[in-house]
This record gives C-alpha cells, structure tokens and sequence, in this order.
C-alpha cells in the first residue's frame, strides 16, 4: 500500500474522531486527534513486539529491555492459587487484623523522574526492617511497586499464615506512610547502583513516538518550504518571530 493510500484512509478516521468537516486537512485532523501518520507507525512500532530489536536503539544505548514472563513456566490452571486481598481503609480495619506476627508494608514512588521502592517490616507496634530500592530513571513507578511486593515475598515466605491486603493511602496508618516515606527517600536521595533496570516497553513507545514526531516535523517543514512561495514563507517565518 502506497503512501498516498494510508493518507486517505487515516484522514477520514481522524475527521471523524474529532468531528472536523471534510475540507480540514490530514495534518491538522491528526493534530487534532494526537495521530501518528501510518506511515511512520508501520516503519517504527514493531520495535515495541521484539525486545531484542528495541535494545538497538540508540537512545537505549545497550540498556536491556524487560520481557514478558513465557506461559510455559506458569503452573496449570488447574493448579493456580485462588488468592484474595482484603482492604484497610482506616484505623478500625487496621486494629482489627493486628493477629499477624509479621506486618510487611510495600510502596513504590516517582518524584522528578527518579523511581524508587520500599518496604518496611513490623512486629507489634515496631518496626523491625526498613528497605530501600532504587530503579533506573527510565522505569515506571508500577515496576517500583512490584520491585517491592517481590522483595517483600521473601520475607513473608518464613511466615505459615499469609494475607494480602491494599490499603488506602494517605489514610493516616502508620506502617503505610512509613513505606511512603521511605520509598520517596530512596527515590530521591539514593546515590547507589539502582536495584532494577531492566527498560520497560512504555520507555520505548515513548522514545519511538518522539522520534516519529521529529520526522513528521522534518517533512512537514520541508513540504511549507517547497510549496509556498518565497514571499509567503518569509511572511510565514516573520509571524513565528
């Protein structure tokens, strides 16, 4: 399919999306919209379906990219753990389930484009152990939390019993806004070799989708350049000044 035919077909889309008549333009419908041209899509996405190719970029600069767990290592079905979560929403709920031996409190945080987690150990009304997790600048703040439930999985495997539970942040519980806390410190303030770094897939879309933006540009300035006139394009380039 040419060019000219992927033009045709994604201007009509994007006018009706925004709701534009049929005399706006396939730039400006897509604008409109926050479209890509087809064309573009087509050369550079699939980087998004083939880690190996993506570590390839030069804006990743070798940086290994995170792949999706195979299905083959994943028990049966039949065999997978019906595993439920209870919900601390307050003091109360938190009073209530204080039969534990080990409480383990988990929270991941992006500030100023640094990402860090953490997860604080209690025993009692005490806590016992405070770890701080620091992720490469690049990762996203869900892989922060996971990075932390994963670490806390360990410790939580000593334990015979165990419950999982989501709490309501910022609800005034202690253990809670400690993890908070300590997340933002090893966001901010950890110097050390980050504990995980492996490229999330929303890194490269995002790389791709800046990159398509600066091609699109390239040959949009180039067609005004060629196809106005020389007294529009100096009028033109007076009013961006």
């Amino acid at each position: 399919m040419s060019r000219r035919k992927f033009e045709v077909l994604q201007r009509g889309i994007a006018q009706k999306q925004c709701g534009a008549y049929r005399t706006v333009s396939l730039n400006a419908a897509m604008l409109l919209t926050g479209m890509l041209p087809l064309d573009l899509r087509v050369v550079r996405w699939p980087h998004c379906m083939r880690p190996r190719r993506c570590e390839n970029l030069l804006q990743l600069a070798g940086r290994e990219v995170e792949r999706r767990a195979s299905a083959l290592g994943a028990p049966h079905p039949a065999e997978l753990m019906n595993i439920g979560f209870g919900i601390l929403g307050d003091q109360e709920d938190l009073d209530n389930n204080k039969n534990y031996h080990t409480r383990i409190y988990t929270d991941g945080s992006r500030i100023d484009g640094r990402v860090g987690a953490a997860l604080s150990v209690w025993q009692g009304d005490a806590e016992t152990k405070a770890v701080k997790l620091a992720l490469a600048n690049y990762c996203t703040v869900y892989q922060a939390e996971l990075l932390a439930l994963r670490e806390a999985t360990g410790v939580a495997l000593k334990s015979k019993e165990i419950s999982f539970f989501w709490i309501k942040a910022h609800a005034g519980l202690d253990g809670n806004e400690r993890a908070d806390q300590l997340a933002k410190e090893a966001a901010v303030a950890s110097k050390k070799r980050p504990n995980y770094d492996l490229c999330p897939v929303s890194h490269i879309k995002r790389i791709l989708r800046k990159d398509s933006l600066d091609v699109w540009n390239r040959g949009y300035t180039r067609l005004r350049r060629y196809t106005f006139p020389p007294h529009e394009a100096n009028a033109s380039d007076s009013r961006k000044l």
